[in-house]
């Protein structure tokens, strides 16, 4: 009677004891998936970590390249924008010289044309009666006293010959006055022309700078260039360099800067052209 309650206690026992093993072998296998959760929670700490000074070097940069933008780059955006502004006033100027030199060659040519075939037919009118009158001396009637009157007419239409002569060289001095003016005109322009394409050159080197600058992978990184607060707006500064550069590329770098004055194209190929063969193309 009294071995089964202890037989019974020993088997309780026995239980307990299995419970307590079961029980400690979880705790085990629990406490190695808390240590290994915590070394991937340390992981993700560090990774954060650095996460975090990544996005403080590049706000950093951020900082860096906006002052850049505001401190050299736009000033000399604005600089170069005044300067084509000049030299687009520039060019109007001596395209409009340029146009009224051609307005004065067209009226001296007419003039002169004019001018020649008046001179050609009084000089062929004049040569005729001057050969009617030698023939007339020759024949016989010089005997008489029209003879000293004869030779004195021709006399006097030799020195008229000079006149015309000298009248002629007069017009050809003042084509030569004008076709020099005209070549110091081309050369103006030409001087223009390279300026204008050097600046223009300038100002597609910074555009293309603030183009990468504005285009920088980091633009979205920690939202610094999202946040109204950090006090730069990308998209609204892309937009409107944007802007500004198709403006200025319509306005100044339409088929290579070609512009054409007079109907003939100002290039680098019309350095080679002499004043008469200038002179040729503008008339």
């Amino acid at each position: 009677m009294m071995s089964t309650p202890l037989t019974s206690l020993s088997d309780s026992h026995r239980e307990l004891s299995k419970s307590i093993e079961q029980s400690n072998e979880s705790t085990e296998t629990f406490r190695k998936i808390i240590v290994s959760e915590g070394k991937d929670l340390r992981r993700l700490s560090n990774t954060l970590l650095d996460l975090s000074s990544s996005i403080l070097e590049l706000q950093a940069s951020s900082s860096s390249l906006r002052s850049t933008l505001s401190l050299s780059a736009l000033p000399r955006l604005r600089s170069l924008r005044s300067e084509l502004d000049a030299k687009d006033a520039d060019f109007e100027r001596l395209k409009k010289e340029a146009g009224d030199v051609r307005g004065t060659i067209e009226r001296e040519k007419g003039a002169f044309v004019e001018m020649s075939e008046a001179l050609r037919g009084e000089i062929t009118e004049r040569v005729e009666r001057r050969g009617r009158n030698f023939d007339r001396l020759m024949g016989g009637e010089g005997d008489t006293e029209e003879e000293p009157k004869g030779i004195q007419r021709l006399e006097e239409k030799g020195r008229e010959v000079e006149d015309l002569k000298a009248k002629l060289d007069e017009v050809f001095t003042s084509q030569e006055a004008v076709k020099a003016r005209l070549s110091a005109l081309q050369s103006k322009l030409k001087a223009t022309n390279r300026s204008t394409i050097e600046s223009n050159t300038a100002l597609v080197n910074v555009t293309s700078n603030i183009d990468l600058m504005t285009s920088s992978p980091f633009s979205n990184i920690g939202g610094a260039f999202d946040n109204p607060s950090a006090g730069l707006d990308v998209e609204g500064g892309k937009e409107h360099m944007g802007k500004v550069k198709d403006n200025y590329r319509e306005r100044y770098m339409v088929d290579n800067f070609t512009n054409r004055i007079g109907g003939e194209e100002l290039s680098e190929e019309d350095d080679s052209d002499s004043d008469e063969e200038v002179l040729r193309k503008m008339i």
